[in-house]
């Protein structure tokens, strides 16, 4: 928040004028291994602002979709990543997809509007 407050709300629309970004928590049982992570955005078109992804992001399918992925250490139950709104980022629908160990273990929708 540009005021330099957190505020969170669950939604399935973000406003560009009110919200700088949007996250993510997903509580999930502890493992004794390690496991892998990944989330997928799909966005409704390339955005074009976007050149270099920042560190631990890729993007596929002409910049469609934004990949980041990771590990868990053994015994951990909670992950969680944020995004940023910027004034480039296509207005529309998007698709969240989330995996763990390569297994579909969410899909959150929502909108960006101006």
């Amino acid at each position: 928040m540009p005021d330099g407050k957190i505020e969170m709300n669950e939604s399935s629309l973000i406003s560009r004028k009110k919200f700088d970004g949007f996250g993510w928590v997903l509580k999930i049982a502890p493992a004794p291994t390690s496991r892998r992570w990944k989330e997928a955005l799909y966005l409704p078109a390339p955005a074009a602002g976007w050149r270099q992804p920042p560190e631990g992001i890729r993007y596929e399918d002409n910049g469609s979709i934004a990949i980041r992925d990771g590990t868990m250490a053994p015994g951990e139950e909670f992950l969680g990543k944020m995004w940023s709104i910027l004034p480039e980022d296509v207005a529309g629908r998007y698709k969240l997809v989330l995996f763990i160990d390569g297994k579909e273990v969410r899909t959150e929708k929502f909108s960006i509007s101006d």
